[in-house]
């Protein structure tokens, strides 16, 4: 939890917008805060669109920890979300089942939501690369409102995780 403050913090502080701001840092890979061990894996970063579908509104900046024995990877995350010139900070807390560990790769999901979205965090142990894809588990509920039924029609993003970085405004 102290973990996922300190992201707020730092965003804060940082920018409002992935939209209306570049990094000054240009992005590029995860570098010495990928740390990997045969049971045990920890890395930071922030996420960066992997194609045009998936841009985002604001930055998202992530902390993510695996652990073999347990079966799982948290990732804590900071995000900013812009609407018009307006931004919202948020933190979160997803948990991820370890479906695979190999000597190639880690590969962990999480399904939730009404709309049964699965997030999957994937790391390249070989490139020493981590990307995130998301995408509907199941068909949408006819059931569900219309309202509902949009927002789950939206779901789909592919990124990837560069190493931490500052942004300034364009």
């Amino acid at each position: 939890m102290n973990r996922c403050i300190l992201v707020v913090i730092l965003l804060s502080g940082a920018s409002f917008a992935q939209a209306g701001f570049d990094t000054v840092i240009p992005p590029q890979p995860l570098g010495d805060t990928l740390h990997i061990d045969p049971d045990y894996v920890t890395v930071d970063g922030h996420w960066i669109p992997s194609d045009e579908k998936s841009k985002m509104t604001g930055p998202s900046v992530s902390s993510i920890v695996c652990d073999r024995k347990e079966g799982i990877c948290e990732e804590e995350q900071g995000n900013i979300t812009v609407m018009g010139n307006s931004f919202t900070l948020s933190a979160d807390h997803l948990e991820y089942k370890i479906e695979r560990w190999t000597a190639k790769d880690i590969v962990a999901s999480h399904i939730g939501g009404i709309c049964r979205v699965r997030d999957v965090i994937k790391i390249d142990i070989e490139a020493k690369r981590v990307f995130y894809s998301q995408a509907l588990s199941e068909p949408v509920d006819d059931k569900l409102p219309k309202m509902s039924k949009d927002a789950c029609n939206l779901v789909g993003l592919n990124l990837e995780l560069k190493q931490s970085t500052m942004w300034v405004k364009k």
